[in-house]
């Protein structure tokens, strides 16, 4: 069989849209709140959403005060039947600035990946 330039271009588009893993990182996707985000009403409870499952167990959420008081109940968990969404409750949460550290393991590869932001309650 013969390639004419067609085939070479149509396999090159096939090879570019394939899903690559090498490189790929599991990483925050959202959050709730939102990085970055002034909130009237305290949220009840911290969720973050990743690109990708996390390995069960594996997933820690700390949220912290301006005086760096831990304000999270519990321990992260699974949310809402998601491999890939993490949440823990908070205690009610008085007009601040919050601090939100994270840090989980990928499923796929067991990679270590960890972030932070903050958001603000104005009461």
């Amino acid at each position: 069989m013969k390639l004419n330039r067609r085939h070479l271009f149509l396999a090159g588009a096939v090879l570019a849209a394939w899903p690559h893993r090498a490189g790929a990182r599991a990483g925050l996707v959202r959050s709730e709140p939102a990085s970055e985000s002034i909130l009237t009403v305290p949220p009840a409870r911290i969720v973050l959403v990743f690109s990708e499952p996390v390995e069960p167990g594996s997933g820690t959420i700390r949220v912290t005060d301006t005086i760096g008081r831990r304000v999270e109940l519990g321990r992260a968990s699974v949310a809402d039947g998601r491999p890939d969404t993490l949440a823990v409750a908070l205690d009610p949460l008085p007009t601040g600035t919050y601090d939100v550290a994270w840090r989980i393991a990928a499923a796929s590869d067991g990679t270590a990946v960890e972030g932070q932001f903050v958001f603000t309650v104005t009461g």
